[in-house]
């Protein structure tokens, strides 16, 4: 499977969506069952491609400032929700991070629930072939993880200078302080 037939897939799945994201990536588990074994796997290697391409520091401030909390699930789910608004939106957010601000409006915070769309492939992996999962993880390309700077404490005016345009519109002290003071 082709890059392009990859963000094909993608966009066809969200549009049938109709702007749930989660139904987005039902289609999409859809669309990869008719595909080939061989396919189904070329479409998870480049989904984990383009989550480590996304693996950066602006992109881990980001998720920090639009969520106002950080994990590594967490980042994998905001970074696959990324990916599942389509290539323009993926590669705008990856050049400029401030592009959030375009994506997503203020209180939208809990709804880029990528987790949906790590599992898209697994789970069409399954239904095609009536085998176990693990199967499929075995016949996956190993992606280095990105060595990347790590946010490891709080600074509000680097945070404010590096992104300043989703700081203004996402940052929430309130609930910074009410989940790292307890």
């Amino acid at each position: 499977m082709t890059e392009n037939i990859f963000w094909q897939l993608i966009d066809k799945a969200k549009k049938s969506g109709k702007g749930d994201f989660g139904e987005a990536c039902e289609k999409l588990t859809g669309l990869l069952k008719k595909q080939s074994v061989d396919d189904i796997v070329s479409f998870e290697n480049t989904l984990n491609k383009k989550l480590k391409a996304a693996t950066t520091y602006e992109m881990l401030l980001a998720c920090f400032i639009v969520n106002s909390y950080i994990s590594d699930d967490t980042f994998e789910s905001f970074c696959a929700w990324l990916i599942g608004q389509g290539k323009s939106d993926y590669e705008r957010a990856i050049a400029d991070p401030n592009h959030f601000c375009n994506l997503l409006d203020k209180g939208d915070e809990s709804n880029q629930d990528g987790e949906y769309l790590t599992a898209v492939s697994i789970e069409a992996f399954e239904e095609k072939t009536n085998k176990d999962g693990d199967e499929f993880l075995d016949m996956l390309e190993s992606i280095d993880e990105p060595d990347i700077k790590r946010l490891t404490t709080i600074d509000i005016e680097a945070y404010r200078k590096t992104l300043p345009l989703l700081f203004e519109k996402f940052w929430n002290q309130e609930k910074i302080d009410n989940l790292y003071n307890k």
